[in-house]
């Protein structure tokens, strides 16, 4: 909680720290979703940019950091099958 709620306050070291401590974690759950590891990194990535930007929308009544952490990379990586799904129609008969 503590990591987030820096971040919210525009604390970059937070950001860096709660990186250094999730991201192992987080690209895995990712690339177990995704089964792409080009796709896991960008989703990584990305979710890192809204946690920073949305760190301040964490309530700690509604569930732990790393919940939270998890449901924005799970949304990223099912927008990001999505996108991919679209992108690439299977050939109809």
């Amino acid at each position: 909680m503590a990591l987030i709620e820096a971040c919210s306050l525009g604390d970059n070291f937070a950001l860096e720290t709660s990186y250094k401590k999730f991201a192992p974690l987080l690209h895995r759950y990712a690339f177990n979703i995704l089964r792409n590891e080009a796709l896991s990194n960008e989703v990584l990535q990305d979710s890192f940019i809204q946690i920073w930007k949305q760190s301040h929308s964490y309530r700690v009544e509604q569930g732990k950091p790393l919940t939270w952490l998890r449901t924005i990379v799970r949304n990223k990586a099912i927008d990001m099958l999505r996108a991919e799904k679209k992108a690439s129609p299977s050939l109809s008969i």
